[in-house]
């Protein structure tokens, strides 16, 4: 990055964090063979119950994913559609960013 690009980031830096919005990109399968990026709202983890105290749930920045097995039958077109957001490309390797439990913690990959 030239130093005047980088200068103005970092001076600006303040500028664009403040207009970040609660919201980011996920992986939807919409037909046969064709996958796209939406934006959703950012997931917010609820308090963890005394029950799921041990696991809990995270929340986590991925670096990777790939096709499950189950994927595969949406993915080639043989299943019915209305594929629910969230569910194709659930398979990923990533870095955890937050928790309500105890397995986990921030920074475990």
């Amino acid at each position: 990055m030239p130093a005047s690009r980088r200068d103005f980031f970092f001076r600006n830096i303040h500028a664009i964090s403040f207009f970040r919005t609660s919201s980011l990109l996920a992986s939807h399968l919409v037909a046969p063979g064709k996958i796209e990026l939406i934006e959703i709202p950012e997931p917010v983890l609820p308090p963890a119950s005394r029950s799921e105290s041990a696991h809990g749930e995270i929340i986590f920045q991925p670096e990777t994913t790939c096709l499950c097995g189950s994927d595969l039958p949406y993915f080639i077109g043989s299943d019915e559609w209305e594929i629910e957001i969230g569910h194709s490309l659930h398979e990923m390797i990533g870095t955890v960013t937050a928790t309500n439990g105890q397995r986990w913690k921030a920074g475990d990959r």
